[in-house]
């Protein structure tokens, strides 16, 4: 797998851990590269907060409608796409809501994993509203940081941290960090 010989390249390695969300794709991804960079199952950690981002209507329809959903973050990043049903009122996140998910897993994985090699496998949202947040971008931004399907990035986290809560809207920072691309 691409993914496994891109991780190796980059010198992330035993020890470490995988983390994916519990949606099929990512899990296997995740179990592949288990397998392929022979870590142990013991490795592999599972966590809610990596699920893909809660569409409403949109969800499982055509790609067209991901693109409405976006260019809304850009303009409003605490606007929600419509509700899949009235009556199911978390059906539908907005990128705000997503930073607020990725805010939770960035601290709980800073408190307990320091020092460690982690691989997050998850959905574009999720990865590219992560990407902005740790290097401290304005969250309506980040589809500039989109993931391409299978996608291998190296993140180092900045010395100190540069994002907060809310997220920071406004000009984009002049911190950047080091991206690889498959």
């Amino acid at each position: 797998m691409d993914a496994a010989i891109r991780l190796e390249e980059l010198g992330l390695g035993y020890p470490g851990f995988l983390w994916s969300s519990n949606f099929r794709m990512a899990y296997h991804t995740m179990e592949i590269i288990r397998g392929e960079l022979s870590w142990l199952w013991s490795d592999m950690r599972v966590d809610t907060l990596l699920e893909p981002r809660l569409l409403g209507a949109f969800d499982k329809k055509e790609d067209d409608l991901r693109l409405v959903v976006w260019q809304k973050d850009a303009e409003d990043p605490t606007a929600r796409p419509p509700r899949a049903d009235p009556l199911l009122p978390g059906s539908a996140e907005s990128a705000q809501d997503v930073y607020r998910r990725v805010i939770e897993l960035i601290t709980k994985l800073e408190t307990g994993y320091q020092n460690t090699d982690l691989v997050l496998i998850s959905h574009c949202d999720v990865l590219s509203v992560m990407h902005a947040a740790l290097i401290g971008e304005d969250i309506r931004h980040h589809r500039e940081f989109a993931f391409d399907f299978g996608e291998v990035r190296l993140i180092e986290k900045p010395q100190q941290d540069v994002y907060s809560f809310p997220p920071r809207l406004g000009q984009p920072s002049a911190l950047r960090s080091p991206i690889t691309e498959l």
